[in-house]
């Protein structure tokens, strides 16, 4: 026999078993960049279909967030930094775009190599790193060269990227010298930073370099200018030669002329007399008019 059921009690006891919304915020868990992954912005592809491109490899239970960040990444938070370990490194497919999924917190550091001619092979550029003791972490890439219009999309520029280990760093050197069909081509290295390859420090250009200042040009090197060119000591002074207030003595104040346009007497005024002649031609018309009142009174 069959127990009758009490449909409001029931629906008591449901609602004492959901969570309310405070007691929701209170165990929400905020996630951390451990648990974010990256992927390349192609233009015209839309959030969602990233959104479901991750969610169809872990479940769409477990994309929390998603957003276009800089440098035209997007960016996916998990909920677990393990879907991170695994995806990583690996490729997706997004609207027939193949894109490599990477982690927003590597421990691996990027290195960006400069004027990679096209016909240089990835297992070349290898095996000069190797020479070095050198082993990249991830496959060479290349670089999109980021044309706007979606039917150039898929052209390259002359740069490839890598990841290596932090250990490796120190011995990344700022050019490799490649040898290919009798052509000797000069590859840069740098990382992510700007880093000058004058003083091969991070943070500035070698156009910005204040650790190359020309010592044997005093006008140079009193004004603080760095040297911004290998040649630039060879290059003639173009110093200013214009006096400036700081540069005139009391001496030669008075003798420079005068160059401004604007304090020049235009050609259709009529010229200005010196002040002495006016000045003595009053004078002598008052002592005229003086001597003939005099000689009248007498």
């Amino acid at each position: 026999m069959a127990l009758p059921t009490n449909s409001s009690s029931t629906n008591i006891v449901n609602n004492q078993q959901k969570p309310t919304y405070s007691q929701m915020t209170q165990q929400f868990k905020y996630p951390t960049r451990e648990e974010a992954i990256i992927l390349d912005s192609i233009n015209g592809i839309s959030i969602h279909s990233y959104t479901i491109a991750v969610g169809s490899i872990v479940q769409p239970k477990n994309v929390r967030f998603v957003s276009r960040i800089s440098m035209n990444r997007v960016c996916i938070y998990l909920s677990d930094k393990a879907f991170v370990r695994e995806l990583s490194d690996k490729t997706i497919d997004v609207e027939g775009h193949k894109l490599t999924i990477r982690p927003l917190i590597s421990h691996a550091k990027r290195i960006l190599l400069s004027n990679v001619c096209p016909e240089i092979t990835q297992e070349t550029i290898v095996e000069e790193l190797k020479k070095l003791n050198i082993t990249p972490v991830s496959p060479i890439t290349f670089v999109r060269s980021g044309l706007k219009n979606p039917d150039y999309d898929h052209v390259c520029c002359f740069r490839r990227q890598m990841y290596i280990k932090p250990g490796d760093m120190a011995r990344i050197p700022p050019r490799l010298e490649i040898k290919l069909h009798n052509l000797t081509y000069t590859v840069y290295l740098s990382s992510e930073k700007l880093t000058c390859f004058r003083c091969n420090e991070e943070g500035h250009i070698a156009k910005h370099c204040g650790n190359a200042v020309v010592e044997d040009d005093p006008a140079r090197a009193h004004s603080g200018r760095s040297a911004v060119a290998a040649d630039s000591a060879e290059e003639p002074d173009h110093t200013d030669t214009t006096a400036t207030a700081e540069s005139i003595t009391p001496s030669e104040e008075a003798i420079l002329p005068i160059t401004s346009a604007s304090l020049k007497r235009p050609a259709t005024s009529p010229p200005i007399l010196p002040q002495k002649q006016p000045q003595v031609k009053t004078n002598s018309i008052t002592d005229n008019f003086s001597t003939i009142k005099f000689s009248r009174i007498k």
